[in-house]
């Protein structure tokens, strides 16, 4: 792959699988590792709530359990996947200083500097949540602030020498309506209706709880619940190239939820305890379906993109659901999530992983990951600026590509333009050659 990208480290604060993955791809095959990756990203966070949940209570409460809900959706299926490794390593840290600050103060000092700097790498947004647990915790002790002071200036400094800072603070905001409907993010999985009943399940549970005089929230907690709410409301959506910048608030939020709360003397136990779990199965048994059903699509995407060899370039384009309303009304599972988001957008990184082909929508923002694409393939790149929705394709813009991707073929079976050249299609995607001579170029 060197012809196409270059190494690029820097003071980068989202690299939590750059340093893990190139490590294992020396002992396993790729999809294998990241097969662990995911599992050690599920587990991470979960552990996270239980430390948490045993540093403020002293054991683990049975509530802690139920995280299980909302760790496997939300962040997790939109592919944040650094971020959900620093809430993890966040909760973590947060449990440590919560549990060892009071008895070896200046060991629990140095300990937890030494891992806001990993954590700071692991992902920005994980430092801040890190802050925002133990800066609250510290609140009822406003003399031991002075404590956290490293905690504060360790991710503040690398942040101002960071490539990052020195981004236009460019802001995007959502409408009202939208960012209302963002609440649901902790809980979006495949389906609207279970989503919602996840959310309303866990809200009336706490609630009732809170209402009856049931339910133990540390002044620390309840602080770090209003933080969350707060900046979620103030944050924007996109900030310095950073998309659903306010939706990662929420998820911290419900990680709390779960961590920093304790439901006692509930009436009737069992039923309700019953039907919890009742519902992280039905929860499961959706994501494993919409899961195995993916299957369908990595074999016709493998079958498409088969012809494809090291030296080829492949344009992206996309039947949209704006473009098929229709077709996406009633879409495989596995493509769209509840909130509508699709899902398959970056199943054509395949290109690039099993046919060593270019492909140019690979992450590779300076700021934000430690790998660049090589010039001439940095300015194909560029000409396709994103996924295209097939109907506003422009010939000029394949100038220098040999073929053309298009997703969600079967939403358009007919489509044909007189430089493509079709090769192999299937209900997931479709493969066609360009041929260079029926299109504008200015270069070779």
């Amino acid at each position: 792959l060197a012809p196409l990208f270059t190494p690029h480290w820097a003071i980068i604060p989202n690299l939590a699988i750059d340093l893990v993955g190139p490590p294992l791809l020396r002992l396993l095959p790729v999809h294998v590792a990241g097969r662990l990756i995911l599992a050690a990203l599920l587990l991470l966070p979960f552990a996270g709530v239980i430390a948490l949940n045993r540093a403020l209570f002293g054991r683990v409460q049975p509530w802690a359990l139920a995280s299980a809900l909302v760790i496997p959706s939300g962040a997790f299926l939109l592919g944040f996947l650094n971020f959900i490794a620093g809430t993890g390593a966040a909760l973590l840290l947060a449990a440590f200083w919560i549990a060892h600050r009071p008895r070896h103060p200046r060991a629990t000092l140095l300990l937890a500097s030494l891992a806001s700097i990993a954590l700071f790498f692991c992902h920005l947004m994980g430092s801040v949540f890190a802050l925002i647990l133990i800066l609250t915790h510290e609140a009822r002790s406003p003399r031991t602030y002075l404590a956290t002071t490293p905690l504060i200036l360790i991710p503040a400094l690398l942040y101002l020498s960071a490539p990052l800072n020195t981004l236009p603070a460019a802001a995007e905001y959502l409408p009202l309506a939208q960012k209302l409907a963002q609440l649901l993010t902790p809980v979006t999985a495949y389906n609207l209706p279970l989503d919602i009943l996840t959310a309303a399940a866990v809200a009336v549970f706490l609630l009732g709880c809170a209402l009856t005089r049931r339910l133990d929230t540390p002044p620390g907690i309840r602080l770090a619940l209003l933080a969350c709410a707060s900046l979620y409301a103030a944050a924007p959506y996109a900030f310095k190239g950073t998309q659903s910048l306010d939706t990662r608030f929420l998820a911290m939020f419900a990680l709390i939820v779960f961590a920093g709360t304790r439901p006692h003397t509930i009436p009737a136990p069992i039923p309700l305890a019953t039907a919890f779990i009742a519902l992280f199965l039905a929860r499961t048994t959706l994501l494993a379906t919409a899961w195995h059903l993916h299957n369908t699509d990595l074999a016709n995407l493998r079958t498409a993109i088969a012809p494809l060899t090291q030296t080829d370039k492949t344009y992206l384009a996309s039947v949209s659901p704006a473009e098929a309303p229709a077709y996406w009304s009633t879409a495989p599972l596995p493509r769209r999530l509840s909130n509508t988001i699709r899902t398959d957008t970056h199943l054509p990184a395949l290109i690039l992983i099993e046919r060593h082909a270019f492909w140019p929508l690979l992450f590779d923002d300076p700021t934000q990951q430690p790998i660049l694409l090589t010039p001439p393939y940095q300015s194909l790149a560029d000409q396709n600026g994103g996924l295209v929705d097939h109907l506003a394709l422009r010939p000029a813009t394949l100038c220098g590509y040999t073929h053309l991707l298009l997703l969600t073929a079967a939403a358009d079976p007919g489509f044909s333009r007189p430089y493509l050249a079709p090769i192999t299609t299937t209900e997931t995607a479709a493969l066609f050659r360009i041929r260079p001579h029926l299109i504008p170029c200015t270069t070779p």
